[in-house]
């Protein structure tokens, strides 16, 4: 697991500055606490972000491992996902694809969407909202929640 997120900063990070050195982008950096069916389970994710023509977005994201009461132990994960962002005043909605590392008790397959809520209080700090789901294409779909704070440069 070390070597995938030693590998996943590196292919983000080298994404991102080429992809800002081809085109204006922004980046971001989100800590957020996992959710499993509303419940809070013991871990941490932490994304980083690059936003390109002010609409689009590709994020890795890692998520620590989690203990479920109901699924019981999940290891660390990784996702990585491109969304199309709409903005309406201080609220941002976003929807895309989104590939898993491997699945788990909480995702039958690898495939899946990204679904995102975010409020903008500052031009800099954002509380956001992602789902990450396989929309029942396989079982189990019980999906993945994150709740916590963006802060972009």
């Amino acid at each position: 697991m070390k070597r995938f997120i030693y590998l996943g900063i590196g292919f983000a990070l080298g994404l991102g500055i080429g992809l800002t050195c081809l085109s204006k982008a922004d980046s971001s950096l989100a800590i957020s606490a996992p959710l499993v069916q509303g419940q809070y389970e013991q871990g941490i994710a932490v994304a980083a972000a690059e936003r390109f023509a002010d609409n689009y977005d590709v994020q890795l994201l890692l998520i620590s491992s989690q203990k479920t009461a109901e699924r019981g132990h999940l290891s660390a994960n990784g996702i990585v996902s491109a969304q199309r962002v709409v903005k309406l005043a201080h609220v941002e909605l976003g929807i895309g694809p989104a590939v898993w590392h491997h699945t788990s008790t909480i995702n039958g397959c690898r495939m899946g969407y990204h679904l995102s809520a975010a409020v903008v209080t500052s031009p800099r700090v954002v509380i956001r909202w992602d789902h990450f789901s396989n929309a029942g294409t396989c079982p189990p779909n019980t999906g993945q929640d994150l709740v916590g704070v963006e802060y972009r440069f």
